[in-house]
């Protein structure tokens, strides 16, 4: 390997363009930064959340809560009624209660709603089979659901009429001496009603479908008229959305942890699964071979591998790797000249080569195992140096 082309110059890029990479570089970064900026700052405030009255995303319920409040209800929001306990601290006799999803109260929960003297309690989805303040099966048949969709009210109910047609659908109730509208998936059951003991001074309203009363489909049809008749008849509004997180959501009150909440199956599945992994790693890992050589997809000349390369060491500074490489190219030539086993030390190859070219063995040792040449015209020298020592063995 020639040591003209180990110090082949590398042309170093232009300055202005060098200027011209970075600015474009920063420039991207500062504009990523601004854009994440920006979304933080218009999403910093908003809340999302599906039927929660303080959320402006189309799933929540912030339109309505206006609306309510402007017609003078105080609406306590479910970030101040996240428990059973605070529901029950905001109630009162002048009080609608509405649960987002009666699907999570307990009846730890439900036992402790009982007995409220609430004036109306609303109910969204399908209604459980526990006791509570709300009628139960078989009184309540909510095993059916319909489309959500644009019908016309097909009862005397109040509420139902001044609304006329509005989007309803999802749960289907089935109540005695009920008001029971859009084919049975708003129902309006009165307080007193013989047919169903409640356990509440006031009446149950059961909507099938929450999405009349999210801001996306609140200026639909009749939707805002209806949700405001239902939820707007007691100057305080609570709205409630029970959590798995409620100390009386347990019988003991007590919250599992995660191993008494994972299925006892996991573990034995999660096992199988890793010995399954072992056994085809280790299948996999025995039939490892050879490395199977190809055939490059194309010719590159030695001059131009080797001028590559020699730029690489300069770019890299290695003196000392291009030292190493030029004297073990070096041995290895000499070894075969001088007909020496390929496992000849180097000590025994100087001392051969130092007879043979009538040199002392310390100054043939220096150049078969060298040092760092100081700078690029010293790495000439050496290589030099070791050329006219390949010239003294082949012609003594």
């Amino acid at each position: 390997m020639s040591v003209d082309l180990l110090l082949a110059p590398v042309r170093p890029a232009h300055p202005r363009q060098r200027r011209h990479r970075w600015l474009f570089g920063t420039g991207v970064v500062i504009l990523v930064l601004l854009g994440v900026g920006l979304v933080a700052f218009a999403g910093g405030d908003q809340r999302t959340g599906s039927l929660d009255p303080d959320a402006t995303d189309p799933t929540g319920a912030h339109a309505l809560s206006q609306l309510l409040q402007t017609q003078g209800v105080t609406v306590v929001s479910t970030n101040r009624a996240q428990s059973t306990a605070d529901a029950l601290r905001a109630a009162g006799p002048n009080t609608t209660l509405l649960i987002t999803l009666p699907a999570l109260v307990s009846p730890r929960m439900a036992a402790a709603l009982a007995g409220l003297p609430i004036q109306q309690v609303v109910l969204v989805g399908a209604v459980p089979t526990v006791p509570g303040p709300w009628p139960t099966t078989p009184n309540i048949d909510s095993g059916q659901s319909i489309v959500v969709q644009d019908r016309a009210a097909a009862c005397t109910w109040p509420a139902a009429n001044l609304a006329g047609s509005a989007e309803t659908g999802g749960a289907v109730f089935a109540a005695p001496r009920s008001f029971s509208c859009y084919q049975g998936s708003v129902v309006d059951i009165p307080a007193g009603a013989a047919a169903i003991p409640p356990v509440v001074t006031g009446s149950v309203t059961l909507l099938g479908t929450g999405s009349t009363l999210t801001n996306a489909h609140l200026a639909v049809s009749g939707n805002a008229s209806l949700s405001m008749s239902v939820l707007g008849r007691s100057p305080t509004l609570v709205w409630w959305r029970p959590s798995i997180a409620d100390p009386l959501m347990y019988a003991d009150g007590q919250q599992p942890t995660i191993g008494e909440l994972v299925p006892p199956w996991v573990l034995w599945v999660s096992l199988q699964l890793v010995l399954a992994v072992l056994v085809l790693a280790y299948a996999r890992g025995r039939r490892l071979g050879p490395v199977a050589s190809e055939p490059l997809p194309v010719t590159v000349r030695a001059a131009e591998a080797t001028e590559g390369l020699a730029r690489l060491y300069r770019r890299a500074r290695g003196r000392q790797h291009a030292a190493d490489t030029l004297a073990r190219a070096t041995a290895v030539r000499l070894r075969t000249a001088l007909r020496l086993p390929r496992g000849a030390t180097v000590a025994v190859l100087a001392q051969v080569v130092a007879d043979r070219a009538h040199r002392p063995t310390t100054e043939v040792l220096a150049l078969l195992v060298p040092t760092e040449p100081l700078n690029d015209a010293a790495l000439v020298r050496f290589a030099d140096d070791l050329d006219a020592l390949e010239r003294q063995v082949h012609h003594p």
